[in-house]
C-alpha cells in the first residue's frame, strides 16, 4: 500500500501521524500540494493550512478535483482541518466561515454513528481534541455521516472510505508552538491567550497521543485491509 501526504504550509506537517506510518512499514511520500499534482496512491492524507477551500488558487481546484476523483474511485482519505474542509467541498459540500474561531483544547461530542464508527469505537461519546480553524464545513451531501460536533458545527464526518476531522490530533508540541508564533493574531480573536493555547496542549499531549494512534492507526489498518 502506497500513502501520499498532501501538505499546504511548511509549519503544519503531518506531524504524528507520519510516526504511525513509519511505525507500520506503510510507505509514502510527501507532497506539497501548492506546487505538485496528487500522484497515483492508494490513500491519501490531507493537512491543515491558512489558506481557504474557497480560495481560487488553479493548485487548489486541481487538488479539489484530484481528491474528489481519488474518493470517488474508491480511495482512502484521511484529512485533518483544511484537509477535512477539501474533502467537504470535493464531495459536493460547501465550506464557510465559522461563527467563532476554534483555538486550543477543548472537547467534541460523537454522535450515535461516531460512537459505533469503527475508527472511533470505545471513546465513548466524548473526544478531547486541540483545534485552530475559523472555517468550517456548511453542508455535506447526501452519503456522508457525521461522526462528531461540539459549537453548533460538524467536527468529523465519513463519506465512502474518506475521513474528515475538523480537529489537530495529529500537532506535536513544536507545531503548536509554530502555529503560536506564525498565527498569534488569529489568538487575538479568540477569548484566550498564547500562553493558555501552549498549557492546555502539554496537559492533553498525552491523551491526544493516544488518540490519534487508535484513530489513525485504525484508519491505516482498514486500509490495508482492503488493499490485500
Amino acid at each position: 500500500m502506497k500513502a501520499t501526504v498532501l501538505t499546504h504550509a511548511g509549519i503544519e506537517g503531518p506531524g504524528l501521524l507520519e510516526d504511525i506510518l513509519k511505525e507500520r512499514g506503510v510507505k509514502y511520500e510527501t507532497v506539497d500540494a501548492t506546487t505538485q499534482k496528487i500522484p497515483e496512491t492508494d490513500v491519501i492524507i490531507a493537512m491543515g493550512g491558512p489558506m481557504s477551500a474557497n480560495d481560487s488558487y488553479r493548485w487548489l481546484i486541481s487538488e479539489l478535483q484530484g481528491i474528489r476523483e481519488h474518493v470517488d474511485g474508491g480511495g482512502y482519505f484521511f484529512g485533518t482541518c483544511l484537509g477535512s474542509q477539501l474533502l467537504a467541498k470535493a464531495i459536493g459540500g460547501s465550506v464557510r466561515k465559522a461563527k467563532i474561531r476554534e483555538i486550543g483544547s477543548c472537547e467534541v461530542k460523537l454522535t450515535e454513528g461516531g460512537v459505533k464508527d469503527e475508527l472511533f469505537a470505545g471513546f465513548g461519546n466524548r473526544l478531547k481534541v486541540f483545534q485552530w480553524h475559523g472555517e468550517t464545513f456548511n453542508s455535506l451531501p447526501i452519503g456522508a455521516a457525521v461522526i462528531a460536533t461540539g459549537n453548533a458545527m460538524t467536527q468529523a464526518f465519513r463519506y465512502k472510505n474518506a475521513y474528515g476531522l475538523q480537529f489537530h490530533l495529529e500537532a506535536t508540541e513544536r507545531m503548536v508552538m509554530a502555529w503560536v508564533e506564525a498565527y498569534h493574531n488569529e489568538v487575538e480573536e479568540v477569548p484566550t491567550t498564547t500562553d493558555k493555547v501552549i498549557q492546555g496542549f502539554i496537559e492533553n499531549s498525552d491523551y491526544y497521543h493516544g488518540a490519534v494512534n487508535r484513530i489513525f492507526g485504525r484508519f491505516l489498518d482498514t486500509a490495508c485491509r482492503k488493499k490485500e
